[in-house]
């Protein structure tokens, strides 16, 4: 699997080539000392463009003019609360304001730049015979005739109320609600309006030609069900939507006809797809939609053909990684200018001026070579862009690019060949490329798996098959064979290990009858590509242990909770870790309790001087108060049980190798085993643990081999040698890409012992050794694979 981890990793390098900010030219970047919400824009009649800025503690208004140079020429100070949306009808700004009870902002901006005038608005409306106050509501909208919508306010149940502004700006008329549940966000155009009922999670479309009697007319369920923002396209026939939920997408949908209401498309941000980023408005204009995400930054999605939603511009305002609810709230693009704003709940006002161009649309059918049958999900994938789609189910693909070229698109179905086509892209054009896969024919796969050391065979190892579609696992026989009947073909990475023997890992294709053989070597050493049969135990009530390919979870910024990747210089990519599943920081990790690893019995009764080594990784943190919990190491003979390690300080790094000599704990006996332990005080902290690359290995058994300790291109230099005390240097340079099995520095004494384990991180560089070893002669080596180089050094 390392190898298609590889293969992975050149793809997103190849693809962040693209993700980089992209036709969002920066004109300038305005910070507030305190967090923004939403933001709008005005227009005065003398053309001169103002940002109306929501910020937790006020309404600041900035000039434009310049929009290089951002001006703050008023600023309307209120409560503090994190929501301030804004909206504008003539010479007025309306300002919503959520978790506070003073009513709707109404500001006066018709004698900027000088000042602006303003009061809070506290209607009493009556719902249903009921009277209330408004005093607090979530959202506003406008539309194009000057009747304003009040959404999620705590008048009944927070349905939209409609008011009437054109007649009275500073004192708007209360004509009457819309529908019967609560309306997070909307918006009207003519006589329709369109509503994101986030509770309910569906669009909602009203008519109201006549205002005081809505008139439902359709519903429509959204991906994640919890919509949060409606926007309908220029001509009227498409509606976007967005969910406000963690990898949701900007869906368009077919309106033309609300008696068959037809999903088109969604477009979810590649960047950081699957790590929990959350969408949150979109804005359209010209059939561009403007939308911003949180952590994520402002997108420009192409949605001219609403049936094949393309990315074409992208600025990241919060540059540190991380998920939730931080960074880009809200954008405006509708200056007469072409100058879109958008607001960083952190980092502040973003000024842009798009280069707006059409995408390169790639379209096609995906069939069976030989029936012509439509494939339904099958995957087309750009190789150096980052951007993939699936067939539907008459087989139709369409996505594309932002920039044209000549690119090469993978497509793949399970069971059949993979082909790689050639497509020139152009700006504005679309691209067809109809493709037949050749179907692949199952065949009987068989092989064995013995010792190494006498090609004896070893019953009930295990063998895995990781393939790019499927995946097998089988166990050998009393005879180490093993045989998989109706194998499909594939590229596959293969591993075959059983407690007590090395694992070995072999990554090619498979794609007609063949014998595998798998030669172990004897010893217990577990990097968990396959299952070896550890055990999970333990009273804790979420976040156990479990053997993964891990997801990362990002904490403080740049931090990771918990790993995105296992131990890179062991075989696989998979390790034990507790509540793997990413998202938020907290929503996996170990709750109430220890959760318990417990290796199987290993025999040590034939070794001389046995050692455990292993990785580990702990974090702790947040929470009420002090961390207070641990991770712990234990090893038993299977009479006594002793602590090797005990942890409580917060590390968002793997540790190790860590290397004990058992004889230092306890006597080595043949029901030995390994227990690692991570618990959670009951306090509300976040614990994260895992566990990688276990090793049992004789001091004396795994000495020097002097037949191996040849010069093979390697370079290596201990200095000062002699040496009569004091720290050491090695100098070293392998002369070829580090192993991905075994790349470390070791320290030997006379007797063959090891002393000291060095992970080696890059081909080439100097580390520090020991200054504490006796007077004496010592081997220094350094092994890579099966390369390694020997050097001695005397201690006087």
């Amino acid at each position: 699997m390392k190898f298609l981890n590889a293969v992975l990793v050149f793809l997103l390098l190849s693809g962040s080539l693209f993700a980089q900010n992209y036709n969002l030219n920066l004109l300038s970047n305005y910070p507030y000392p305190e967090g923004l919400s939403n933001v709008w824009g005005y227009t005065a009649p003398d053309g001169t463009e103002y940002a109306l800025v929501g910020t937790t503690t006020r309404l600041s208004i900035l000039s434009l003019a310049d929009p290089a140079n951002p001006v703050e020429v008023a600023s309307v100070a209120g409560p503090n609360t994190i929501w301030r949306e804004i909206k504008t009808w003539g010479q007025y700004a309306y300002v919503a304001l959520d978790q506070v009870n003073v009513g709707v902002l109404i500001v006066n901006l018709q004698n900027l730049p000088n000042s602006v005038t303003s009061q809070y608005w506290t209607p009493s409306i009556t719902v249903n015979g009921q009277s209330e106050n408004l005093i607090s509501s979530h959202t506003v909208t406008m539309d194009e005739n000057g009747f304003m919508f009040i959404n999620g306010s705590n008048v009944a149940q927070g349905q939209a109320l409609i008011f009437d502004v054109h007649s009275n700006p500073g004192n708007p008329i209360y004509i009457g609600p819309v529908g019967n549940w609560y309306c997070h966000d909307n918006m009207m155009r003519g006589d329709t309006v369109w509503s994101g009922d986030i509770y309910e999670g569906h669009f909602s479309v009203w008519d109201v030609s006549d205002k005081s009697n809505p008139v439902l007319l359709a519903t429509q369920n959204t991906p994640s069900n919890f919509t949060h923002n409606c926007w309908i396209s220029d001509d009227g026939n498409t509606l976007f939507t967005t969910d406000e939920v963690a990898d949701a997408y900007l869906t368009s949908y077919d309106v033309s006809d609300l008696g068959n209401i037809r999903e088109l498309d969604r477009y979810r941000s590649l960047d950081n797809e699957g790590t929990g980023v959350v969408p949150h408005n979109a804005h359209v204009l010209n059939d561009w939609v403007f939308l911003s995400h949180y952590t994520d930054g402002l997108k420009i999605v192409d949605g001219h053909r609403p049936q094949n939603l393309v990315e074409v511009a992208s600025y990241d305002t919060y540059p540190q990684a991380g998920t939730g609810f931080e960074g880009d709230w809200g954008v405006y693009p509708y200056f007469p200018s072409g100058v879109a704003i958008a607001s960083d709940m952190t980092t502040g006002l973003w000024i842009f001026q798009p280069n707006l161009v059409r995408a390169c649309y790639l379209e096609g059918q995906v069939t069976d070579a030989n029936t012509g049958q439509a494939l339904q999900g099958a995957t087309a994938e750009f190789l150096t862009a980052p951007n993939y789609t699936t067939t539907d189910l008459s087989g139709d693909y369409a996505f594309g690019l932002a920039t044209a070229g000549t690119y090469d698109v993978v497509y793949r179905m399970p069971g059949y060949l993979p082909d790689t086509l050639s497509a020139v892209l152009i700006n504005g054009q679309v691209t067809v490329l109809n493709v037949q896969l050749i179907p692949l024919t199952p065949f009987v796969l068989t092989g064995r798996v013995v010792r190494a050391d006498n090609g004896q065979p070893i019953a009930g190892a295990t063998v895995a098959f990781d393939g790019v579609d499927f995946d097998y696992n089988v166990s050998t026989d009393g005879s180490g064979n093993f045989s998989i009947n109706a194998f499909s073909p594939d590229n596959y990475s293969v591993f075959a290990g059983k407690w007590g023997f090395h694992t070995e890992g072999q990554t090619q294709g498979l794609f007609q009858p063949i014998q595998l053989l798998f030669e172990l070597e004897t010893g217990y050493r577990d990097e968990f590509a396959v299952d070896l049969g550890w055990t999970v135990g333990g009273n804790a009530t979420a976040g156990q242990w479990e053997r993964v390919e891990p997801t990362g979870v990002v904490a403080n910024g740049n931090d990771l909770s918990a790993p995105d990747l296992d131990v890179q210089h062991d075989l696989g990519d998979k390790c034990y870790v507790t509540g793997d599943g990413g998202g938020n920081v907290g929503a996996n990790d170990i709750d109430n309790g220890a959760v318990v690893l417990t290796s199987p019995a290993f025999d040590l009764t034939g070794y001389n001087d046995p050692y455990v080594r292993f990785e580990y990784w702990f974090t702790n943190f947040g929470g009420n108060g002090a961390a207070n919990d641990s991770f712990s190491v234990r090893l038993s003979n299977g009479i006594t049980t002793t602590v090797l390690l005990s942890e409580t300080q917060n590390a968002y790094n793997w540790r190790g190798p860590n290397l004990y000599r058992i004889a230092d704990f306890l006597t080595p006996t043949a029901n030995m085993r390994l227990v690692f332990r991570a618990v959670d005080v009951p306090t509300g902290h976040v614990v994260e643990a895992a566990v990688d690359y276990v090793e049992i290995f004789d001091s004396v058994a795994i000495g020097l081999d002097p037949v191996a300790a040849v010069n093979e291109g390697m370079r290596l230099e201990v200095f000062p040698n002699p040496s009569s005390g004091g720290p050491l240097t090695v100098d070293y340079a392998l002369n070829a890409p580090l192993s991905s099995d075994y790349a470390f520095c070791e320290v030997y004494n006379s007797l063959g012992q090891r002393l000291e384990i060095h992970q080696l991180g890059t081909a080439s560089g100097q580390l520090a050794l020991s200054s504490a070893w006796p007077a004496g002669v010592y081997q220094v080596v350094i092994r890579n694979g099966s390369r390694q180089q020997a050097i001695t050094l005397v201690r006087q």
